[in-house]
This record gives C-alpha cells, structure tokens and sequence, in this order.
C-alpha cells in the first residue's frame, strides 16, 4: 500500500500547478491590458500634439 505522504505530495504538487498557471493567465491577461493601454495613449498624445504615426 502506497505511503499517505506520497499522496499529500502528489496533491500538492498538483495544487501548485494548477495555482501556478492560473495566475499564469492573469500575469498575461493584465500584460495584455497595460500594452492595449499604452497604445492608447500614445495614440492620445500623438493626436494632442498633431503628431502623424511614421513607420
């Protein structure tokens, strides 16, 4: 018969891994917010100070 602590183990690890990517998403999720943010911005300032987008 397996030892108790092997399963604690194996749930933990498991917890850990769902726990980690979980906010996995959320760092990624809150990156694509702040990029879609600051293209805003700088679409704002560039229209404030009649600056035209040269790439």
């Amino acid at each position: 018969m397996p030892n108790l602590y092997l399963y604690a183990v194996v749930a933990l690890v498991v917890i850990l891994v769902v726990v980690g990517a979980y906010l996995g998403m959320m760092v990624g999720n809150e990156a694509s917010k702040i990029s879609t943010l600051q293209g805003e911005v700088k679409c704002i300032e560039d229209e404030l100070y009649g600056i035209e987008d040269t790439i």
